[in-house]
């Protein structure tokens, strides 16, 4: 087999953590990695995640993908997604994006972010070794001094609301990021989509914040894969009650420290919700061993 093919065209955090993965099979099957990707979402990678073996491309030239039965097992009657698709003698695809799914095609239950290792048999352990961003300094530079106004040494709290689930649509605020949970410190500089910046620009910004508070977006894989120190970190639930839930399984991964905020609905009166709000400090490293 000459090239394998990713099937996970969006999601920058999805892609982000299975940039394990790439490497692993780059080196277990001796291949090229294909990986099709969102419009809106390639120039970025190619720019910035520039990985040897790893060929960013258009998804739109891919679309014979969704052709191919990614739940067969074409060496039995059983249905698994514990393989690859081989397409020819030189290429095969790998259905990264069905692995939480059943064979009809259904979300299946569990994290969706763990199933990406766990439906094919590997450890997640030090996911964030892979994510290896080449830096624009220049363009990082630029946003912190000449668009968000900020100063060498000046104190402040980065707080990002935002997400966004629609690759290229305009992001939106949380619900779940209440104003009274953020204890902030100094100057509060807001996460934004700036036309011509990357979130990766955002990098120098966060290296330097006094405090951390952000909603579950990619910036979770961002964050915990940076190599400075950065202070404990909180995160949100984003669209849901339950959405950090789903990062449950990463946390004995983690290598920085997180405050996981959980806000629970009680109940709802006069279109009011009643709230239980609960911070669940991980300090991983000390508290976990990850096997």
């Amino acid at each position: 087999m000459e090239n394998l093919i990713i099937k996970q065209g969006a999601g920058i955090g999805d892609i982000l953590f299975s940039l394990k993965l790439a490497r692993i099979l780059h080196e277990q099957y001796e291949c090229g990695i294909i990986w099709p990707l969102h419009q809106a979402l390639l120039k970025d990678f190619k720019s910035y995640i520039q990985i040897p073996y790893i060929k960013w491309v258009e998804e739109l030239d891919y679309k014979w993908l969704n052709d191919y039965q990614m739940f067969k097992n074409p060496t039995s009657d059983s249905w698994s997604v514990k393989h690859t698709v081989k397409v020819d003698d030189k290429t095969s695809i790998f259905p990264l994006c069905e692995a939480a799914q059943n064979p009809q095609g259904n979300y299946n239950g569990g994290s969706i972010m763990c199933k990406k290792y766990e439906t094919f048999n590997y450890s997640l352990k030090n996911w964030q070794d892979d994510i290896i961003i080449t830096r624009n300094k220049e363009k990082e530079d630029e946003l912190f001094y000449n668009v968000l106004g900020l100063a060498d040494g000046e104190e402040y709290t980065y707080v990002n609301k935002k997400y966004n689930s629609i690759p290229g649509s305009r992001p939106i605020d949380s619900t779940f990021m209440f104003d009274e949970l953020v204890d902030t410190t100094g100057k509060v500089v807001y996460g934004d989509v700036i036309n011509g910046f990357s979130v990766f620009d955002w990098i120098k910004v966060f290296e330097n914040a006094k405090d951390i508070h952000v909603v579950s977006t990619s910036l979770f894989y961002i964050l915990d894969a940076m190599h400075k120190d950065l202070p404990p970190i909180t995160i949100y639930n984003r669209d849901h009650y339950s959405t950090l839930d789903q990062l449950n399984c990463i946390i004995p991964s983690l290598k920085k420290e997180w405050i996981f905020s959980r806000v629970t609905p009680i109940s709802q009166q006069d279109n009011t919700a009643i709230c239980d709000i609960r911070k669940d400090h991980y300090k991983v490293c000390d508290m976990f061993e990850f096997n």
